[in-house]
């Protein structure tokens, strides 16, 4: 089952003027319950939807949800509690997993209903846990952005938010401001990507297994690999940022493992072929 995670160490946030202190980290007040719900709002298309979904992991401001649709960043829902025959509305912050069930997000809260769930949670469970430098994609306006559990566990799965900006008079995607950054961005994928890379990469021809929710399995061909991802070929098409699931090496008619991935980058390779990079996303895990 799906779960928000908290990384070991508190994100610092870190500015050229003043620099900040770390947050000191709490125990973490979320409920692991599944709770059937009710989500629904209008899609890209104008279209109204509503559809059955079930909780993973909820908190006094917000929630994980398993459910059998794409939702966009900062889109606007609602959320009926089937059982307590209530309602509140509510944002999707992000995407944070893939299950063969579904997709699994991070929704926040935005009505008054402090008991929706019906669960008596501490008066200090809303309190940030974490700060980071952010940028904006659209002006780079740089500012330090408290983060709760919901919201830091879309950031460490996306490295990217979707907030308010001031300067732009729009939600726009933040990013994190990193210490090097070029004065022009590299077209080339694998050369933008260097500085951050923690792990070193393979070549090394493998086969593994792409599978999203509701559509055939594509076996791939592996081009390099490391810990943290993997870089591939494919003749279908995959969308940048898309939650995948992979299996890396894959045996057809085996048992094979599958794990989560996201679409980091793409470029065409060929008339017929696309390349891909892969990100691992380490599956969350309860917290004390």
């Amino acid at each position: 089952m799906t779960d928000f995670f908290r990384p070991k160490s508190i994100i610092p946030a870190v500015t050229q003027q003043t620099p900040q202190k770390p947050m000191k980290p709490r125990r973490s007040d979320r409920v692991s319950i599944s709770i059937p719900v009710e989500i629904a709002g209008i899609d890209r298309g104008g279209h109204r939807f509503a559809l059955l979904a079930r909780t993973c992991f909820i908190s006094r401001y917000g929630a994980s949800v398993l459910l059998q649709r794409k939702l966009d960043p900062d889109q606007k829902i609602t959320i009926s509690h089937i059982q307590r025959k209530v309602e509140t509305p509510a944002r999707v912050i992000g995407q944070i997993g893939i299950e063969a069930e579904g997709q699994v997000y991070a929704v926040a809260l935005t009505g008054p209903r402090l008991d929706f769930w019906g669960v008596r949670f501490p008066e200090n469970d809303s309190e940030p846990i974490a700060q980071v430098l952010l940028e904006c994609t659209g002006c780079e306006t740089c500012t330090v952005v408290p983060l709760n559990e919901l919201e830091l566990a879309v950031f460490k799965a996306n490295d990217k938010l979707f907030l308010e900006c001031q300067q732009c008079k729009k939600v726009t995607f933040w990013k994190e401001v990193l210490e090097e950054r070029s004065a022009t961005e590299s077209p080339d994928p694998e050369k933008g990507l260097k500085n951050r890379r923690k792990y070193p990469r393979l070549k090394i021809k493998l086969v593994a297994c792409i599978r999203l929710h509701n559509s055939s399995d594509d076996v791939v061909l592996v081009v390099d690999a490391s810990k943290g991802g993997i870089r591939f070929r494919s003749q279908k098409s995959y969308s940048i940022s898309e939650w995948v699931q992979v299996s890396v090496p894959y045996t057809p008619g085996t048992a094979n493992i599958f794990t989560q991935g996201l679409i980091a980058w793409r470029r065409a390779s060929s008339e017929t072929w696309n390349e891909y990079g892969l990100k691992y996303i380490r599956p969350v895990t309860p917290v004390d």
